[in-house]
């Protein structure tokens, strides 16, 4: 199935957010690099491919403050309602359902899913109450460094701007593409 990413974030996210890149892509290439899930010569592939489409360079490799370093690698997304399983077939896209949807690397497979809830309550002063199944039939409440390994492996920076996404009460799936779990 079509797995779709932005390669920037909308207009109504914080002003330090809106308009700018979310390295979605080259934070996945890392997570996959880093366990062992492609090879360089796939990565050189589809870099190829992109600047052939897009005539320009990832953001990641565009931008000089990073060119030198390596981004957070992001392990996997978080999506909602329950259409996900383990086994199923990820296409890692962008600009899904237009002529400039873009698979920008390999097919892999989704390794595990986990249920996840976040429940803007009040019930915790600075952030909202977020649960993932542990798959055994229970709820897990996430503490505040959890929560903030969870955003980064999401691809957010920090754990609010995780909440600016996901600035509402949610009820989903952690689509995993590696080992990790919660």
């Amino acid at each position: 199935m079509n797995l779709g990413f932005s390669e920037r974030w909308p207009k109504q996210m914080p002003a330090n957010m809106a308009g700018q890149p979310t390295y979605f892509i080259e934070k996945i290439w890392q997570g996959a690099f880093d366990n062992l899930l492609v090879e360089k010569i796939d990565y050189t592939n589809y870099d190829l491919a992109y600047k052939s489409k897009f005539d320009r360079a990832w953001d990641w490799r565009q931008d000089w403050d990073m060119v030198n370093s390596k981004p957070h690698p992001k392990l996997h997304t978080i999506r909602g309602g329950n259409r996900w399983k383990a086994g199923d077939k990820i296409h890692f896209v962008i600009n899904s359902r237009s002529k400039n949807r873009f698979q920008f690397m390999p097919v892999l497979h989704v390794m595990s899913v986990q249920d996840i809830e976040i429940i803007h309550t009040g019930y915790t002063p600075n952030f909202p109450l977020v649960m993932v199944h542990n798959g055994k039939n229970l709820m897990n409440p996430m503490g505040y460094d959890e929560m903030k390994q969870l955003a980064l492996n999401d691809g957010f920076d920090s754990i609010g701007d995780f909440f600016a996404w996901f600035n509402g009460d949610f009820t989903g799936q952690i689509i995993h593409w590696t080992d990790l779990r919660y």
